[in-house]
């Protein structure tokens, strides 16, 4: 199937796009081999549930996406040369990845789960075509599910967790799990997210450029937690835990699992060909003198009874499950964690009992577990609660990132619920007039959903601007300077600066160090208003303070940056 400039398949019925490893199936442009030459395949409302896309290969289009549809399997695909997300999943539950390809050039995901619960990616290859790092490899935004045996490089983060997130790494009796290298942050966890990676897990996370794994990097004061058991860290303690969370880093492997295996930036990936993880074991591996320590970085404790219940929810029996965490929590109401573990216990079965749990939360529990009810209302398919929630949350904490955070919430709804992305367009802007309570990864992927957004009354992709630009609404005002961001900051060596133009012309970024010397031109030319990324490699630099500096039409900013080496 071949598709024009701005075209794309909305299916709201059941699709089954099932080709052969000998015979796949082929979406791809009219012409063009260029990234976004197309649209996107998308599999709207519950009417899509059940549907699956098997050994197709999706070429120089936006993205896979799965609206509110429940029972969706991808597998055996490769999606390559897309410039959005390679899958998006949002309000859904019972999804899996699996055995797919996922190499793109752009600065967004991998395969983002937003919302829903049991979604599960086993055997993905993931990287970047471009090593710009940015975007994660598998990012749990308020979902849950199982993520094992993925090999994965060259983004920002490799697997991420944040907002409520608890996805376990889980394996089958074998030789080894995830692979995470060359990325930024091997694990990325923050803001009432808890992960398990642990009980003889055997994932390979090394040779990431920042931390191996970091547990509230983003929004320290939140609570956060991992529990990383038998993994290999090639001997490299590079672990960050913010004072307000918890990480077990406990019998680390003495050998790597994954020794002997190319990793995916190294496989070979052509159009026309199915490319899919090797399952073939290899027993040559590498066994280094001596092992990092046990390290157990935990001002708060995770409690090992909450396991029962993680145990029930992994056999899929999440009626036993929900009845275990709502009787835990009616003795240990300050346990944040079992609130989150409780709102991935969420089916059709479970939902309405959870979804009156979180509303008559306990006093106990921290204000940002409504957003998961939030989340609970739109897997059943109510806007309108899901908006009030919302819109609750932001007016009881005015500028505040869990306001923010709500007003993201809002703009997926109104593109992947309402269709309505004139309002979408309306809340980016007042988002990023208030870009330091976001991270720069939440206002690129906001944005980008904003840019790919796909009609599926026409199945188009309409030219809208983006929220900067905006001027869908009177209500709202343009922003009048650009917004300036690094991320990650402290970083080693690489970090990412963010910045926003709202008027064309002459733009220079120059980074100086402490005596005002400069050190680096990124950018020194004409430029059009929009939203742009530069990596700035201190490779070369000694550790310390640095500043960089934004000249752009109306703009003079300076922000300061930090080289930890």
């Amino acid at each position: 199937m071949k598709f024009a400039s701005g075209a794309s398949l909305v299916v709201s019925g059941v699709l089954n796009a099932v080709g052969t490893s000998s015979q796949p199936i082929t979406f791809t442009s009219t012409g063009s081999t260029s990234p976004g030459s197309w649209g996107s395949i998308q599999l709207s409302g519950s009417g899509a549930s059940n549907s699956t896309i098997s050994y197709a290969n999706i070429l120089y289009g936006t993205d896979v996406e799965v609206l509110s549809a429940n029972n969706v399997t991808i597998q055996h695909c490769n999606i390559t040369n897309n410039s959005n997300n390679g899958i998006y999943v949002s309000s859904s539950s019972n999804f899996t990845a699996q055995y797919d390809t996922i190499k793109n050039t752009n600065a967004y995901h991998g395969i983002y789960l937003n919302g829903g619960s049991n979604n599960n990616c086993y055997w993905n290859v993931i990287s970047k075509t471009d090593h710009s790092q940015n975007g994660a490899g598998i990012l749990y935004a308020g979902s849950s599910g199982t993520v094992g045996m993925n090999d994965i490089d060259w983004y920002n983060w490799g697997i991420a967790a944040i907002w409520g997130a608890s996805p376990i790494a889980k394996i089958n009796p074998g030789p080894k799990n995830n692979r995470v290298t060359n990325c930024q942050f091997g694990l990325q966890i923050y803001y009432q997210s808890y992960c398990d990676f642990g009980d003889g897990d055997l994932n390979s996370i090394h040779g990431n450029n920042s931390y191996n794994a970091a547990v509230g990097y983003s929004y320290p004061s939140v609570a956060s937690g991992l529990y990383a058991e038998s993994n290999w860290w090639n001997n490299e303690s590079k672990f960050y835990v913010s004072s307000a969370c918890y990480g077990y880093f406990i019998y680390p492997l003495s050998s790597d699992p994954w020794y002997g295996y190319p990793t995916p930036s190294n496989k070979r990936t052509e159009d026309g060909v199915v490319v899919t993880p090797s399952i073939a074991e290899n027993n040559n591996r590498s066994t280094p003198m001596g092992s990092i320590q046990n390290s157990v970085i935990s001002p708060s404790t995770p409690t090992d009874s909450l396991l029962i219940g993680l145990g029930l929810r992994e056999q899929n029996k999440f009626t036993e499950a929900k009845d275990f965490f709502m009787s835990y929590l009616n003795t240990h109401p300050d346990n944040q964690a079992a609130y989150v573990y409780l709102y991935s216990c969420a089916d059709s079965g479970t939902a309405p009992a959870i979804i009156q749990y979180f509303n008559n939360l306990p006093k106990q529990a921290d204000n940002s577990h409504k957003l998961l009810l939030a989340n609970l209302y739109l897997m059943q398919g109510d806007v309108k609660s899901a908006k009030q929630v919302n819109n609750t949350i932001i007016a009881a904490n005015p500028n505040t990132p869990l306001a923010v955070r709500a007003k993201l919430n809002n703009l997926s709804i109104a593109l992947d619920f309402e269709h309505d992305a004139s309002s979408a367009s309306a809340i980016l802007t007042q988002i990023e007039n208030q870009a330091s309570l976001s991270t720069p990864m939440e206002l690129l992927t906001a944005e980008a959903a904003l840019k790919y957004y796909v009609d599926p009354k026409t199945g188009q992709m309409p030219n809208i601007s983006t929220g900067q630009n905006s001027s869908s609404t009177d209500t709202v005002q343009a922003v009048n300077d650009a917004s300036l961001q690094n991320y990650p900051n402290p970083f080693n060596p690489t970090t990412s600066i963010v910045y926003r133009i709202t008027q064309p012309g002459k733009v220079s970024l120059k980074v100086y160090d402490v005596l005002g010397r400069e050190v680096a031109v990124l950018v020194n030319g004409e430029q059009g208003s929009g939203t742009y990324t530069q990596r700035f490699d201190a490779s070369h630099l000694s550790s310390g303070i640095y500043f960089y500096r934004l000249i752009a039409p109306g703009v003079n900013q300076t922000r300061k940056m930090l080289v930890a080496k």
